[in-house]
């Protein structure tokens, strides 16, 4: 089943509205707060099930009283395109319309809901997050409605049944009802027969307040509309006053500016660029006037001045010799410092000698092998032995460190084993929570007891009774035979007053051993105290409160914890076990290859002609000594060839210094003189070529001058002539005129900004010049139209006052019901009163069959739909949860994937709504109809985080395969990626 159309007379905000849905099965209507889409889906709801009571409505109605209503087309499978039209004034009976026109009866739009009703739509297809929230309170019955109603799709009449027996049974008998209709049948036959007599004086006055009621609404509208016209006025006034000075100013405004309408276009900052080239032109023309004055002066420097040609053609040949006389010196330092550098490269080689030991010589030094491939492999010797040895300490480290958590498994293992309970400990608690389950055997168990140990007592004091009368007869006994054994021995015969005296005694003992074997045999005494011990323990287990029988419960609860907590330890030691001897293995690696390492930096040391040693940690320090060694042998060889190619050349120098005086007629040495009397000389020859320099870089700059100032008076006439003058004078009042101008509308713009935020809208803008234009509220003031509306209220106050006392005293009388009604009730109650006590017997026996027969279908339905809910619910977590089950006292719950359970109190909200979302889709998915249900929720996923809403838009596309999905929301970015075809936007 789909819902392609609506069309709304009136509902709510609604008025002639008409929806057509896009032919896709998943929807998106979109739309702002208060939009409509709250409305629109409680319209949906009363088109298909009818209207509420008016109290209900009462939002959605409209005062001036037009009937709300409206239609929705439904493509289904059963009856191809229908029309489903409700009027609330026809509440009761909808129109049907076929494709073809024709018009059906009521009866057969319930053959298409197959029984179901508003509350199971509610409930199941149509929610928003609130219902969502109150499917936590499902308990096991109203599920086995749900689930009843979803398998028994077919039988209507069954369904029917439940619910008019359910009705029946409500509107007979209640047990906490006030007014069962049974009670008071027979009092309303009394209350009818005088409601008849005094009802035929009221028909008169009923309808004349009818008609006068009927005529004071019709006053009390007219100055309902007056008003709300005088308070839009007033409203209108106020907004006029606001913008009055504004509207006043930028008329002023407008007037001026059309004064200053130029002729010419006045050029932007014209004046403020015409007084630009203006000020770079005057002080280039001082430039220029100096520039001259200095060319003049240059001339008459270049006549006086000259210079001798000579020395410039010898120029080279004496800086040469300058130059080289410089070198010289250096060359004779150099030479000094070569032979303290030969010096001391000779030292460093005996210091290097000394430093690697008396073995080595300098022919050793030499032969030994370096270069940067065998610095490499050594490089590479020592780091692979660095790292060997990190790796054999690290190794070492991790043996130690696991031999350090085996003990602390061992130490933790110990604890636990003392904190778990023992056996019979154990056994005790268990016990004692077995024993306490049966209060009624404990109870007779205490009676059985007390019963005992009064008996034990009674036999006990007869016991000792018994013992206390065989103690005396023995110790008068005893007492006896010894005063006959001394009088016999005395006056007789002493041997025959012992034996007399010994079988006295004899006599006395045996008797005193019968009489108390003969009192522990009288009776159970014996077990006096562990009956006792016995009562006390059941008395106990009786006054126990239960905050014990918790604690006993928690304390089996923490060494269950303790013996898995135990188990996990135990695996972790048998773990490190296993580590352990794996870092034993890796450590023999490393040793193995820390010797292979040695064996490999011998070598090296044989190939490459190194002494052998043990001290790899300073092996990297011999071969440096060695190649310094080697370079310092090497330095002493250059720094001779150095030492003779310098004493070469100072002697050159020498013989070309001799020649060159010779030329020039000067001292051989005085190398000085020549140098100075050159540098005269071509400081005379520069100062020359500079002043022509000068020259001429002054008349460039001179006509460089002269050209910008001709483009700077040049850009000035520009500007003139774009502003049609031809003066100076008039281009600058031109140039205020334009200044004025600018100023004004910059005003303008800022009056008509300050007008628009003053004004709510354009129009209201428009209306208000418009109101100024012609005068509108001339003479018209706040005082005026406050008296005018104060004059209405008080009208309106009295029109509704007289209606409330007119509307009261009408009620008074529709209280009764209408004569005929009254004579025709009361017949009706007399032949009701036997008929109704008939029925409830009848109804109270077939609604107990019938819900037994729901509950036994629940326990076949309801493993389906947790299934179902399971996989909806797995889904939308992407597996973190994984099942959903329901008990009987504590409603629904979810295990997640590692096996905890959790009620569905303990999860977050945004996964409790996932978890209703997915019971509500996995019942609808159990109505097994051939026209499925459409599926609307109402903004249910404002708390769902942006992975989980992916999934549940994963989940709503697949049931929209069987149900049309209708999602109302108010954030669109939420769902961007849905089809732009499937949205409509309110």
């Amino acid at each position: 089943m789909k819902i392609t159309k609506m069309r709304i007379n009136r509902f709510g905000r609604f008025s002639d509205a008409d929806f057509t849905l896009p032919d896709h099965p998943f929807l998106i209507i979109y739309g702002p707060n208060e939009a409509g889409k709250s409305t629109l889906k409680t319209f949906i709801n009363h088109m298909l099930f009818g209207f509420p009571q008016k109290g209900k409505l009462e939002p959605y109605l409209e005062r001036n009283g037009i009937d709300p209503g409206g239609s929705l087309v439904l493509d289904t499978q059963q009856f191809s395109s229908i029309t489903l039209e409700r009027r609330l004034a026809n509440k009761k009976e909808p129109r049907i319309y076929m494709a073809n026109g024709e018009i059906k009866p009521i009866s057969h739009i319930q053959k298409l809901f197959h029984g179901i009703d508003r509350s199971i739509f509610e409930a199941i297809f149509c929610f928003d997050l609130d219902g969502l929230q109150g499917l936590e309170k499902i308990g096991p019955d109203e599920l086995n409605h749900f689930l009843f109603s979803a398998g028994m799709m077919g039988s209507t009449k069954l369904f029917q049944l439940e619910q008019s027996l359910d009705k029946r049974l409500a509107e007979l008998f209640k047990p906490s009802g006030r007014r069962p209709i049974i009670n008071q049948l027979l009092a309303e036959c009394d209350q009818k027969r005088e409601e008849m007599k005094s009802w035929e004086k009221k028909l008169d006055r009923y309808h004349d307040l009818q008609h006068l009621i009927h005529e004071n609404r019709k006053k009390l509208a007219t100055q309902q509309r007056q008003k709300r016209n005088l308070e839009e006025r007033n409203q209108q006034f106020a907004q006029y006053m606001v913008l009055k000075p504004l509207i006043i100013a930028f008329q002023t405004i407008n007037d001026e500016l059309k004064q200053l309408i130029p002729q010419h276009t006045f050029p932007e900052k014209g004046l403020e660029r015409f007084e630009k080239w203006q000020a770079q032109a005057i002080p280039l023309e001082g430039e220029i006037a100096e520039a001259a004055r200095k060319i003049e002066q240059i001339d008459q420097t270049l006549t006086q001045q000259s210079f001798d040609e000579k020395w410039l053609a010898e120029e080279r040949n004496l800086v040469t010799l300058i130059q080289k006389s410089r070198d010289m010196a250096y060359l004779k330092e150099d030479l000094q410092v070569l032979n303290e550098k030969c010096h001391q490269a000779q030292q460093k080689l005996n210091d290097i000698l000394q430093r690697l030991g008396g073995e080595w010589s300098p022919e050793k030094v030499s032969q030994a092998i370096t270069g940067l491939e065998v610095k490499d492999h050594l490089k590479s010797l020592l780091s692979e032995r660095q790292k060997v040895t990190s790796e054999k300490g690290q190794h070492e480290a991790s043996v130690n460190q696991s031999l350090s958590r085996r003990r602390d498994n061992e130490e933790k293992i110990k604890r636990l084993k003392s904190r778990q309970l023992s056996d019979e400990r154990r056994r005790q608690i268990e016990s004692k929570l077995a024993q306490t389950g049966d209060e009624e055997g404990l109870i007779r168990e205490k009676d059985w007891l007390e019963q005992q140990l009064e008996t034990v007592r009674i036999q006990k004091k007869q016991a000792d009774k018994l013992k206390k009368t065989g103690l005396v007869i023995g110790v008068a006994g005893t007492l006896l035979s010894i005063f006959l054994a001394l009088t016999v021995s005395l006056f007789i015969q002493p041997i025959s007053g012992l034996l007399l005296g010994g079988t006295g005694l004899l006599i006395s003992t045996v008797f005193v051993v019968f009489m108390l074997s003969s009192s522990a045999k009288t009776g159970p005494y014996h077990s006096e105290a562990k009956t006792a011990q016995r009562l006390k323990d059941v008395d106990d287990l009786l006054s126990q409160p239960k905050e014990d029988l918790a604690a006993l419960k928690d304390s089996l609860e923490e060494d269950l914890q303790v013996v898995t907590t135990l188990h996990m330890e135990e695996e972790r030691m048998n773990e490190e076990k296993r580590l352990y001897e794996q870092a034993i293995t890796k450590l023999d690696k490393a040793v193995l290859h820390f010797e292979m390492n040695e064996q490999g930096l011998a070598e090296w040391l044989r190939e490459n002609g190194f002494l052998q040693t043990t001290r790899y940690n300073v092996l990297e320090d011999i071969y440096q000594l060695v190649e310094e060694g080697k370079a310092a042998s090497q330095l002493i060889e250059q720094y001779g060839v150095q030492i003779k190619e310098r004493e070469q050349r100072i002697g050159t120098f020498e013989t070309t210094k001799k020649q060159l005086a010779q030329r020039l007629n000067v001292p051989e040495h005085d190398i000085a003189a020549l140098q100075k009397e050159l540098a005269l000389q071509k400081e005379k020859y520069q100062t020359y070529t500079q002043r022509l320099n000068q020259k001429k870089s002054l008349i460039e700059q001179k006509e460089a001058l002269e050209d910008k100032v001709e483009r700077f008076y040049r850009e000035c006439r520009k500007i003139m002539e774009v502003s049609g003058v031809s003066s100076e004078e008039a281009f600058r009042q031109a140039a205020e005129r334009d200044k004025r101008r600018r100023m004004l509308l910059t005003k303008r713009s800022e009056l008509k900004y300050q007008m628009s935020q003053a004004a709510s809208s354009e129009e209201v803008l428009e209306r208000c010049f418009s109101w100024f234009e012609t005068g509108e509220w001339t003479g018209t003031s706040e005082a005026s139209l406050r008296d005018g509306r104060e004059k209405i209220e008080r009208t309106i106050t009295a029109l509704n006052q007289q209606l409330i006392d007119w509307q009261s005293e009408l009620r008074h009388l529709e209280e009764n019901q209408m004569y005929t009604e009254l004579q025709y009730g009361f017949e009706e109650t007399k032949a009701l009163l036997n008929e109704k006590a008939r029925q409830w017997t009848v109804y109270k026996a077939a609604q107990t069959l019938l819900h037994k027969a729901k509950e036994n279908y629940r326990h076949d339905k309801l493993p389906k739909v947790l299934k179902q809910a399971s996989s909806y619910f797995a889904k939308i977590t992407s597996g973190a949860y994984q099942s959903i089950y329901l008990t009987e006292d504590f409603g629904f719950a979810v295990q997640r994937e590692d096996g905890t359970g959790f009620h569905v109190t303990e999860i977050s909200r945004g996964t409790k709504e996932q978890l209703y979302l997915s019971l509500r889709l996995a019942l609808a998915s159990m109505f097994e109809t051939k026209d499925k249900f459409p599926i609307i929720i109402d903004d249910s996923l404002v708390n769902t985080d942006p992975n989980r809403h992916k999934q549940v838009m994963t989940l709503l596309n697949d049931v929209a395969k069987k149900h049309q999905v209708i999602l109302f929301t108010c954030h669109k970015d939420r769902y961007k990626g849905h089809p732009s075809e499937a949205w409509v936007t309110l």
